[in-house]
């Protein structure tokens, strides 16, 4: 006989593997509709010294799920998430974050620091 605590268990990890499959889902969507772009995942916003930036209001740093970076700009900031999921205290974190000076994130293929013009678009995924 299962728990409550078992179908808990259930639920977070298949909440989870749903999560895997929609972030690899929108990387290969981003992929193909920037096919001259660098699709970079969970990605910490950081200071214009390279630093991750805290949010002073949870001390954490933010990571972003996935950025489009074409010709050395960002063109693209995606939040992957389900159809039901709030996302305000997310875009909240990131607003904070991004106010507390992380406005950037470092090129994984160049190493370069690129600003990130926007806050995430929220990309909603069954």
């Amino acid at each position: 006989q299962k728990s409550m605590s078992d179908f808990i268990m259930m639920s977070v990890q298949d909440n989870a593997v749903a999560g895997s499959r929609r972030e690899r889902e929108v990387t290969v969507d981003l992929q193909a509709q920037y096919p001259s772009g660098s699709v970079q995942n969970q990605q910490y916003l950081r200071d214009k010294n390279g630093d991750i930036v805290i949010d002073p209001n949870t001390g954490t740093g933010r990571r972003l799920d996935h950025i489009v970076i074409v010709g050395g700009r960002v063109v693209d900031v995606v939040e992957t998430t389900s159809l039901t999921a709030d996302k305000e205290a997310q875009i909240r974190h990131e607003q904070e974050t991004r106010k507390a000076g992380g406005s950037y994130i470092r090129d994984r293929e160049t190493g370069n620091l690129v600003e990130i013009p926007s806050v995430s678009r929220i990309e909603r995924r069954l």
